[in-house]
């Protein structure tokens, strides 16, 4: 399992191999901006480095993956030549695609041809000098992501799993959303509906890596959710042969088609009632039910089961993420 608490994307032509064919000086830089970046680890920050403009266009649509942006100035090639318009124009394409914060490091933080496009980042003292000590741009990174993920805070794996492609961008402002309201407490919410939403795509990265059957992959979320938590294989005899009782096949109910040692049963209860819970509970929420004592308010039992499936969903989160990182290589 990653050690990494945020991945970042980082653009400077410095990531360029050190080589043979390199000038000394050239090499002696390079190797001294690299050490740099290895520090980053020491920090939890996972850094993706490239090192001209159509490499990092190429990370544009992994920035899903990224919690925040790194810049260098000078020096970095478009179309195999060296342009200075590389790092502004990598800037708005950050900001057409999507809102992440960004950082200077470059030797030429002071140069008067960035003015424009520097202003905003150092206001927020985000622009360092690339001549100095790497420590000051790792420590304004991680307050500026853990301010800005705070609520994700005893719960990473549920950010981890967009970091690493397990779960579609596209269901990252759900979880950002379920996440927000747990932190804040918010005793009205129904987190039923984003869950699914996130289930149902979490199954289906399942399906991708071959551990829910691929003909399941068309059919809807019971199906699936079924296979994973329910279907068990046949009892067989010691030549191999399917087990009957009055024609039947008798089915092995301590040898589930997934097994108990990559979804043990504790993990398999949990995604049971969660799938229900998200997947039913939802469509069915009564404002007076019958069973409300006189002076009872539905609120209370809603706000219990509120709690009873968030953890259920952190379970499931939590199992998913060591899933992935135990047994696939993506």
């Amino acid at each position: 399992m990653s050690d990494y608490k945020y991945k970042i994307l980082w653009l400077d032509d410095d990531f360029e191999p050190v080589s043979s064919e390199t000038n000394i000086d050239e090499n002696l830089t390079r190797k001294s901006f690299q050490d740099d970046v290895e520090l980053a680890s020491d920090y939890g920050i996972e850094v993706v480095g490239v090192s001209n403009y159509e490499r990092f266009l190429d990370e544009v649509k992994n920035l899903h993956s990224y919690q925040a942006v790194v810049f260098d100035l000078k020096g970095m090639e478009k179309s195999n030549e060296i342009s200075d318009m590389v790092m502004p124009e990598a800037v708005e394409t950050i900001m057409k695609n999507r809102e992440l914060p960004i950082f200077v490091y470059s030797a030429n933080d002071q140069s008067e041809k960035f003015e424009i496009t520097l202003h905003k980042i150092k206001k927020e003292g985000r622009c360092f000098n690339k001549g100095l000590s790497p420590e000051p741009l790792y420590e304004k990174i991680l307050k500026v992501l853990d301010d800005n993920y705070h609520y994700y805070e005893g719960h990473m794996d549920c950010l981890h799993l967009f970091t690493e492609n397990y779960l579609n961008a596209a269901n990252k402002d759900k979880m950002d959303e379920l996440l927000k309201m747990y932190e804040a407490q918010e005793k009205s919410y129904a987190p039923y509906n984003n869950m699914r939403h996130i289930l149902e795509d979490m199954l289906k990265t399942l399906v991708d890596v071959g551990l829910i059957d691929e003909a399941l992959c068309k059919q809807g979320f019971d199906p699936k959710m079924k296979f994973l938590t329910e279907k068990v294989n046949y009892q067989r005899d010691r030549n191999g042969n399917i087990v009957t009782k009055d024609g039947k096949p008798q089915l092995d109910f301590d040898n589930p088609v997934v097994s108990f040692e990559i979804c043990p049963r504790e993990i398999k209860y949990v995604l049971h009632y969660l799938g229900d819970m998200t997947n039913r509970f939802s469509h069915f929420l009564e404002t007076e039910p019958e069973y409300l004592k006189q002076g009872e308010s539905v609120l209370e039992y809603n706000i219990l089961i509120q709690q009873s499936v968030f953890s259920a969903f952190f379970v499931a989160m939590k199992w998913f993420y060591s899933y992935m990182n135990k047994h696939i290589t993506r």
